[in-house]
């Protein structure tokens, strides 16, 4: 999702074979030379915490007028029936913060 700095909202789905394909190409769409103010990509994958790989909804975030953006992640576990699509899963613990990469809106100087 970007914000246009007219306020316009767009949001894009990057579909691919494989999942991190389409977080690659989500990524790569956002880039300094572009009139956003503001950008979230959110995608489906790992972490690991305390040595244990958990399913995570991840969210990376930023905006022109900060250097660096922000980095969110939630564990989740599959419900009893252990199907997602069902939408059985279930929270773990909080929101955390677990990275300040640098905003894909700002040029980073070489």
């Amino acid at each position: 999702m970007v914000v246009e700095a007219s306020g316009k909202k767009q949001l894009t789905r990057f579909v691919t074979d494989r999942l991190e394909d389409g977080v690659e190409k989500a990524k790569s769409s956002i880039t300094a030379s572009q009139n956003f103010s503001m950008y979230a990509i959110a995608w489906d994958g790992l972490i690991t915490l305390e040595g244990r790989k958990w399913d995570a909804i991840l969210v990376e975030a930023g905006e022109v007028t900060q250097d660096f953006g922000v980095l969110f992640s939630q564990r989740y576990v599959l419900g009893k029936k252990r199907l997602f699509r069902s939408g059985r899963c279930e929270r773990v613990g909080n929101p955390s913060l677990i990275g300040r990469p640098h905003s894909r809106l700002r040029a980073v100087d070489a």
